[in-house]
């Protein structure tokens, strides 16, 4: 969230100037722009608990790096589409992330929000790169947050794979 802030540019917010350590700081302790990613999980499950009767299909970043072609199918299957072997393996292939970022975007409103040029929504496409961004001590606070808010939630969470 904090590359995508920095290298946002729409109405109202203007590339966030702040440093990692304080975006990580308002992060753990205020609310930010578009909530937070506890927030964001949150809603999803219990909109799930509360509709059990709505399909909804959870995929992770993770599993989707680990094996895009099984997620692909999966979410196939989900949607009732085909399965075409040939057609599975074309969605695959254009859903890679070096796929998706070397596509031209014809969407101006959606190159118009990266202040690079860029779009802010794709950074590195890589699992696990927090042990990049996190201290040693961030990370035992990101771990002590995400005991407090997410306690007993129904899905597994994920971090390298």
């Amino acid at each position: 969230m904090h590359s995508f802030m920095k290298r946002l540019n729409t109405e109202g917010i203007n590339s966030y100037q702040g440093t990692w350590e304080h975006f990580f700081e308002l992060f753990t302790t205020k609310p930010v722009h578009y909530n937070t990613w506890f927030e964001h999980v949150m809603s999803w499950l219990d909109f799930k608990k509360k509709h059990p009767d709505v399909p909804i299909l959870m995929v992770s970043f993770e599993d989707m790096k680990k094996d895009l072609r099984s997620c692909v199918k999966k979410i196939a299957e989900h949607l009732g589409t085909k399965q075409d072997p040939d057609f599975l393996d074309e969605v695959t292939n254009k859903c890679q992330f070096s796929a998706m970022l070397k596509a031209k975007s014809t969407n101006t409103a959606e190159i118009a929000i990266g202040n690079d040029g860029g779009n802010p929504f794709y950074r590195k496409g890589e699992v696990g790169d927090w042990k990049n961004c996190l201290t040693v001590a961030q990370d035992e606070i990101f771990d002590d947050e995400i005991a407090k808010r997410m306690t007993g939630i129904d899905l597994e969470v994920k971090y390298s794979l």
